[in-house]
């Protein structure tokens, strides 16, 4: 009869039930001992000791824990598990709970017991190492005194006496070697962590320090001034080049079209109805003699109403008797026809007198009827007007500051005051007088303007600078060319227009900021005072850092400050 495979596998302190059954199952041996870690809390659990013992059995297995956990004791002699302190042990079942029921114990749901009378049987009186500790085949041992039945199948067991095995096992057993002790992996392991992560943030802190924390502010004086620039030139329609020494540059022209249109309400007003009719007695009461002749269109008026006569009327000399006019009593007074000057029933008058416009003719009038009223909307001359305005004083606006993005687009600077207009073109639809409730008026016009080079004026400021400073001991660094400001002198000869360009420069070492910094740009301190000090114009050099442990510039432009400091003081 063949001796049953014995092994031994060692728990995990993580792991689940599950795991250690899928373990048991794994292992072809028939008795197994499992070696249980310290505060083995799966099988704190009287469910998991059952499912334990449940699959041992269901798998023909017998099962020995090996752990010295007085905790456990109770709950494997519950469900008839074997137990031993250590591999050299003997196995045995604990006692139960005294207050444990005696009923057989159940893991699943169709109750069946789970029992320690199973197939498998373990001898209690041998040691769990010699039971699972090696392989064995059928006839390894001498006595066949002692014997655990495996599915119904006795295994011979040594039966030599306990102490003379495990004195024959100390014997056998080498010493260990200090020098092959398994370290703790897990400790090492977290140290590693702690090293490699503490190492990281050094290196984190150390870049920090040294590279993204660190600034630089560099304060530079100089031996600079402001020259106040003060130029008169002529702009010359004829010059094809700037003439520096006459203070001539060449005139440029720019022009622009506008054209744009508005519409506006009707505000006039017209009455469409019939004019009145009636007769007006006209009397030649002027003492000269001769007749008069009153032509057509002549107007009477009566008030605010106004008649002309429809034709032509010649009256015949004045008849005086004293300094009194008898005309009329003499026959000598003539009717005709007038109409009235406008329609509207407004006309319609009784006889009245006229107020004559020829002094000395005077007029009577009949009854004036058929006036009738009719007003209607119409486009009056100051609609148009009005509109016209509007659009021209928004060219006004608007003209100038196209003109210059034109001469700025070229490189040149505008002469503003040369501006000019010419004669805006009016069109109206519909016209004045036309019956309409709005009118749209359009407006078109060209305007020019005069200006220059930006470069010959910088050429004229660079000249007239150079005559208030030392050129052996000063440059020119800034020309005040963002801050000219031109006034137009005169501009009655429109080929040569006399000008005056003002401006501040500054005398003095370069100030180009970028350039210093790409210089000094990782430099010890000491250096990057050498550097910009041999520049030209510069008198003194003072480099501050942000942090004490800080000794060279930053490499990083943005993180250096540049300020410079003229002669007189004022920051720039």
């Amino acid at each position: 009869m063949n001796t049953p495979q014995k092994d031994t596998i060692y728990i995990d302190i993580d792991d689940e039930i599950t795991t250690i059954i899928e373990k048991m199952r794994e292992s072809s041996s028939k008795v197994l001992a499992l070696v249980l870690p310290k505060r083995a809390s799966v099988f704190q659990s009287i469910v998991n000791m059952k499912l334990l013992k449940r699959a041992a059995d269901d798998a023909g297995k017998s099962i020995v824990l090996i752990t010295s956990d007085a905790n456990l004791l109770p709950l494997a002699g519950s469900v008839g598990l074997y137990v031993a302190k250590n591999l050299q042990s003997k196995p045995t079942i604990p006692s139960q709970p005294t207050l444990m029921d005696d009923a057989p114990l159940t893991v699943n749901a169709d109750d069946s017991p789970l029992t320690s009378d199973e197939d498998t049987t373990i001898d209690p009186t041998l040691p769990i190492g010699t039971l699972a500790g090696m392989t064995a085949v059928a006839g390894a041992y001498a006595n066949e005194d002692e014997t655990i039945e495996v599915d119904n199948q006795t295994i011979e067991l040594d039966s030599e006496d306990d102490e003379s095995v495990a004195k024959e096992k100390r014997e056998k057993k080498p010493k260990p070697d200090k020098k092959l002790k398994v370290p703790n992996f897990n400790k090492f392991r977290i140290g590693l962590f702690v090293f490699i992560f503490g190492l990281i943030g050094i290196g984190v802190l150390w870049y920090m320090a040294y590279y993204v924390l660190p600034q630089a502010t560099i304060s530079i004086k100089t031996n600079t001034s402001s020259i106040n620039s003060d130029v008169v030139f002529t702009a010359s329609a004829s010059a094809s080049t700037a003439d520096i020494g006459s203070s001539v540059v060449p005139l440029q022209k720019q022009t622009i079209n506008k054209k744009d249109s508005q519409s506006t309400p009707a505000t006039g007003h017209v009455d469409k109805g019939t004019k009145a009719t009636g007769k007006l007695t006209l009397t030649n009461c002027i003492d000269d003699g001769l007749k008069h002749t009153i032509p057509a269109g002549t107007g009477f008026s009566n008030g605010q109403q106004t008649f002309v006569t429809d034709q032509d009327i010649t009256l015949n000399f004045a008849v005086f008797a004293g300094n009194t006019c008898e005309s009329a009593n003499f026959g000598l007074s003539k009717s005709v026809g007038v109409t009235a000057n406008q329609a509207g029933s407004q006309y319609n008058l009784n006889a009245r007198s006229y107020t004559s416009p020829i002094t000395g003719i005077t007029a009577y009038g009949s009854d004036m009827s058929g006036g009738t009223s009719n007003i209607v909307k119409i486009i009056s001359q100051n609609d148009i007007d009005s509109a016209s305005q509007k659009i021209q004083d928004s060219f006004t606006t608007s003209a100038p500051d196209e003109l210059n993005k034109q001469f700025l687009a070229v490189g040149a600077l505008p002469l503003s005051d040369s501006i000019s207009a010419g004669t805006p073109i009016v069109t109206t639809s519909p016209n004045a007088g036309d019956i309409a409730d709005q009118v749209t008026v359009t407006v078109s016009n060209t305007y020019t303007m005069y200006g220059v080079n930006k470069s010959d004026l910088q050429k004229l400021i660079d000249n007239d600078v150079r005559k208030h400073i030392d050129t052996t001991k000063q440059n020119i660094t800034d020309n005040g060319s963002s801050k000219i400001t031109i006034k137009l002198l005169d501009k009655s000869v429109p080929a040569a227009l006399k000008a005056e360009v003002q401006t501040t420069a500054i005398a003095g070492a370069e100030e180009n900021t970028g350039a210093i910094k790409q210089l000094v740009s990782g430099k010890k301190k000491g250096d990057t005072i050498n550097v910009i000090s041999s520049r030209p114009g510069i008198q003194s050099v003072t480099v501050k850092y942000n942090y004490p442990w800080v000794s060279s510039t930053p490499t990083k432009l943005n993180k250096i400050t540049v300020t410079f400091q003229s002669a007189d003081g004022s920051f720039h």
